[in-house]
């Protein structure tokens, strides 16, 4: 049987996997098309374009970075580093549907990364999303699925300014 201590270590894994594949699969929700939603995804010009994540909820720092490395039919491209504690643990490609900013929403002004955001704050299935056309890439400055926070911008490679 196994001990505490290396019981809570495994248990520590699993939330860090899991943490990991849900923030994955989050990112990857809301298919579709908008206009504004795709015009704040993609780098502003001359810059790498790049965007920077806290994954809260850890007992360790988690963050992740995502570079755009281009487009493949209606997807993005981006290389995802994921950081434990500022060490590089995991480098992957993946693709993600432009994010679709519905005709409902609420507006709300949050600060990340030292910095304030106008929101279009608005749900897809049962995760909450704070989008501003400021940030490059991705437009998400948080989301949320229910009372437990995914994720929140840290920093990124340009402001858009409109």
């Amino acid at each position: 049987m196994p001990s505490s201590s290396s019981m809570t270590a495994w248990t520590r894994k699993r939330r860090l996997v899991i943490l990991l594949g849900a923030a994955t699969c989050l990112m990857a929700a809301g298919a579709g098309r908008s206009t504004a939603a795709e015009a704040a995804q993609k780098p502003a010009q001359g810059e790498e374009g790049w965007v920077r994540y806290s994954l809260p909820g850890m007992q360790m720092e988690l963050t992740s970075r995502w570079q755009l490395l281009g487009s493949d039919g209606d997807q993005l491209v981006f290389k995802v580093e994921t950081y434990i504690n500022g060490e590089l643990r995991a480098t992957r490609e993946m693709k993600r549907a432009r994010l679709r900013v519905p005709e409902q929403y609420r507006r709300e002004t949050i600060v990340a990364g030292g910095k304030k955001y106008d929101c279009k704050v608005f749900e897809l299935g049962s995760t909450t999303y704070w989008y501003s056309e400021e940030v490059p890439l991705l437009g998400i400055v948080r989301s949320q699925n229910g009372d437990h926070e995914i994720m929140e911008l840290l920093d990124s490679s340009a402001r858009r300014t409109r």
